[in-house]
């Protein structure tokens, strides 16, 4: 090391020159923090978009639901507001219910695969299925079957369960459609992903 060298690295003071990268940083967390926003509205904006395209095919291809119903339908949205709408006018159910209702993705009547009496499906459509699409299905389930004074089936239709929505279908008897298959509450495997996002 020449003289010159050591003698500048003996006078450098190391308190100032950590002083002086502070700034610089902090200009490098802000700017990695502004990836990871980036990142997660990315992430979000893709699982509507799975999450869409998934709707789009159930709403397009009533033979997804053969798992559960013979000769499945799915009812049109406007049908399925007229549906919440004669309700209330008969007293069956009331305003507030209808507001929590409509929103339902798929609203499946057809025939029940083992017996002879009509039945439906109240679905909620999701790439990775949560407690919350376990919790509206049951809800709108329940609502609908006052409604059309009929049996209901909440059903959570997606290619993933987490497991604590996968716990709380078994608890509060909601299926799960993944891909074709049909998995009645009790034989909805414990086994899931853990995170609750979506």
């Amino acid at each position: 090391m020449s003289e010159r060298v050591e003698q500048d690295f003996q006078q450098a003071d190391p308190t100032r020159a950590a002083r002086d990268l502070v700034p610089q940083l902090d200009r490098i967390v802000a700017c990695l923090d502004r990836i990871e926003r980036r990142q997660e509205e990315h992430s979000r904006a893709y699982q509507e978009l799975k999450t869409m395209f998934l709707e789009r095919r159930y709403a397009q291809d009533p033979a997804l639901f053969l798992p559960l119903l013979r000769r499945p339908a799915v009812i049109p949205a406007a049908r399925k507001m007229e549906i919440l709408e004669e309700a209330v006018a008969a007293g069956r159910i009331t305003e507030e219910e209808v507001d929590r209702a409509a929103p339902l993705d798929a609203l499946v009547e057809g025939f029940h695969r083992r017996e002879d009496r009509r039945v439906y499906l109240a679905v909620e459509i999701s790439w990775q299925g949560t407690t919350k699409d376990v919790g509206r299905a049951v809800e709108r389930a329940a609502i609908f079957a006052r409604a059309l004074g009929a049996e209901v089936i909440p059903l959570v239709a997606a290619k993933e369960l987490t497991a604590p929505a996968r716990r709380m279908a078994r608890a509060r008897g909601v299926w799960w459609l993944q891909d074709g298959r049909a998995f009645a509450p009790q034989e909805i495997p414990e086994e899931g992903p853990e995170s609750e996002e979506a």
